[in-house]
């Protein structure tokens, strides 16, 4: 037979499976007669805690009767007390991008217990044809739809796993799909002119990195020279530098740069440097320490390899801005800063790298994320064409012969 719990416990049983279960009166039915939630747990103590924060939340006027819970009360509460803990602050940064301006919006003032699989695959289909939140033309991306998909998957997850809904919706629909893209790199012609053009520019040294070691952005402008080892010719990626919201009290910016431990244990490694970037990152120290002696007491020194001229961190768009305004002046058309990790990892497998050492040194994880560039170039195209003629003439002169 269960055991009631003692005294100002309040009705607390313990199940046949071994489980315990609850109840706690949560407000008032139309009739006045007490409306009861029931609670289940592992342990007595467990549920005696969840009943406690549901008495707390009652008495402050916060508790949400989850059989009129909204959307966006849920997905609110979930963002604050799961995702943003269990997230770096870069990437719940983007999740509450997406739930700000994409989730609530469409599935905000539909109840949690109603959400059905036909409300998400139409907000789906309507995502296709909203526009990019940057302002930039065209529509949304369908690798950010797949990334809205996964938010408001374990979203829904965790408010099963609360015993909100009975079922995951999400799990009925289609899963968007992400579109292959070509990965845009610079060819060898444009790659020769950009390494003439870039040495006339502050960040030269970092964009070297990028091009010439296959860092990303990040992690080029989070790094400290303690990282570095010129003599020995070698480099750690250990962090990286990313902008987030801010959610300290009274901010005056609603965003914030911190540097990061690097994602993934992949992520942080030890790189080889060629000579010609040991010898620019030389060249740029020494830029830097005359930077030091004219700043004098207002100079900053936090060790940043690629500091501002008092010894800040340097912004994301202003190392961004300088590498367009040398594609413009190269007559190179607009591509991203990682396209400077593109075509260093491609030029790799064009002179025959095997794909797990080029996994390595991009810090991948997952082999199939280095695959993307197993793109074949138009060079190399022209090249297996030339070597198949060969075969081909050889073939035409043996033929002359034998007749």
């Amino acid at each position: 037979m269960a055991r009631r719990r003692g005294n100002n416990e309040g009705s607390i049983y313990k199940r046949k499976d071994g489980t315990y279960s609850g109840q706690v009166t949560i407000g008032r039915n139309s009739d006045g007669k007490p409306k009861r939630k029931t609670i289940y747990g592992k342990t007595r103590k467990e549920v005696s805690g969840k009943i406690a924060e549901i008495l707390t939340e009652v008495n402050k006027g916060l508790f949400i009767d989850p059989s009129n819970m909204l959307m966006k009360d849920w997905i609110k509460i979930w963002s604050e007390q799961y995702s943003k803990k269990k997230n770096r602050p870069s990437t719940w940064r983007g999740y509450e991008t997406f739930i700000r301006n994409r989730i609530i919006p469409k599935l905000g003032e539909i109840r949690l217990s109603k959400l059905e699989p036909y409300h998400i695959q139409q907000f789906y289909n309507e995502l296709k044809t909203e526009p990019r939140l940057d302002g930039k033309e065209g529509t949304i991306s369908s690798s950010s739809i797949i990334k809205i998909h996964a938010i408001l998957h374990k979203c829904l997850v965790d408010a099963r796993r609360n015993k909100l809904i009975s079922w995951n919706p999400s799990d009925e629909t289609d899963r968007p799909h992400k579109e292959i893209q070509e990965t845009k790199i610079l060819s060898n012609d444009q790659m020769d002119i950009f390494l003439e053009e870039i040495k006339k520019y502050r960040y030269y040294a970092g964009y070297l990195l990028s091009i010439g070691s296959g860092l990303r952005p990040g992690e080029v402008l989070a790094l400290k020279w303690s990282n570095l080892n010129l003599k020995e010719k070698t480099i750690s990626i250990e962090e990286t530098l990313t902008r987030v919201l801010n959610d300290e009290p009274n901010a005056a910016t609603k965003t914030k740069v911190i540097t990061q431990e690097a994602k993934t244990q992949k992520s942080k490694r030890t790189l080889a440097l060629a000579k010609r970037l040991a010898a620019a990152l030389r060249a740029h120290r020494i830029s830097q320490v005359k930077e030091k002696l004219i700043a004098g007491d207002k100079y900053i020194d936090q060790d940043y390899v690629f500091a501002t001229p008092i010894g800040g961190h340097v912004e994301y768009r202003n190392f961004y801005r300088s590498f367009q305004a040398c594609l413009v002046k190269c007559k190179i058309p607009p591509v991203k800063l990682y396209a400077l990790r593109h075509t260093f990892a491609t030029r790799l497998l064009e002179d025959g790298e095997d794909i797990r050492i080029i996994q390595e040194i991009l810090g991948h994880t997952d082999i199939r994320t280095t695959n993307i560039y197993t793109h074949v170039t138009q060079e190399i195209k022209k090249q297996s064409a030339n070597k198949i003629d060969m075969h081909l003439r050889k073939k035409r002169q043996i033929k002359s012969q034998l007749q």
